[in-house]
């Protein structure tokens, strides 16, 4: 111990004991289950950091994909109205259309009884045969062609070769038809002349025995068929026959 400047200073020298082997291998284990602790702790903050980064990526998928979801749900939905319109429309349509095809069914039905009546009573081609297996509409609209063709043919006045019964014999005559109504028939070689009648279907000759009603029928189908001019004539009918 020693005074400097009024102060006592002393020296106290310290002698440090030795630490003995049991307690450094002690300090040691200390200091790596410290530096371990530390690493897995670091290790664990960084799985986490990850794991969080992962988490976010995934909340931002969900959040766009939920968007999608509404934006097909909007879509899903608007097609949805336009479905329903359309196929309201089309139901509409549909019993229009039904309603329609039940009126050109019962106006066919009709036409078509009208037709095979008229058929039974004028001269062949007149009528013209109906079109087989059509729908509703188009046999409808065949059905109004044969009554529109049956209207002209019964207007028309020309001649035609055709087959017809004659004292029962089936014979092949020229026939100059008025209409679908009067008739009169000529034979081709110009010898037998008379009236034409449908009967049941079928064309019935009457066979005309007066000269001067035969001369008359000639002149007037070689007229009609523009091998002589034109004049007035008067051709026979059923009341007119001589016997």
């Amino acid at each position: 111990m020693r005074y400097v400047n009024g102060y006592i200073v002393a020296f106290v020298l310290c002698i440090s004991a030795p630490i003995c082997a049991d307690d450094t291998g002690l300090l040691l284990e200390e200091l790596k289950q410290a530096n371990q602790a530390r690493s897995m702790r670091n290790k664990e903050k960084q799985d986490w950091l990850l794991e969080k980064e992962k988490l976010n990526a995934l909340l931002n998928t969900l959040k766009q994909e939920n968007q999608n979801l509404k934006a097909r749900e909007s879509s899903a939905l608007k097609k949805k109205e336009e479905l329903a319109k359309k196929l309201s429309l089309e139901a509409v349509i549909s019993d229009e259309k039904a309603a329609v095809e039940a009126f050109a069914k019962e106006i066919k039905t009709l036409v078509d009884a009208y037709l095979k009546a008229l058929e039974s009573k004028t001269l062949p081609g007149i009528v013209a045969a109906a079109k087989q297996q059509q729908s509703v509409l188009r046999a409808f609209s065949d059905s109004m062609s044969r009554l529109s063709k049956a209207e002209r043919e019964a207007r028309n006045i020309q001649v035609d070769t055709l087959a017809g019964f004659l004292n029962g014999n089936l014979k092949s005559v020229e026939v100059l038809r008025l209409g679908g109504i009067c008739a009169w028939w000529l034979t081709r070689d110009g010898k037998l002349a008379g009236l034409a009648n449908v009967v049941d279907g079928k064309l019935i000759l009457t066979e005309l025995k007066d000269a001067g009603q035969l001369a008359v029928i000639q002149k007037a189908i070689a007229i009609a068929k523009g091998k002589q001019n034109a004049e007035l004539i008067a051709l026979p009918l059923d009341r007119e026959i001589k016997k």
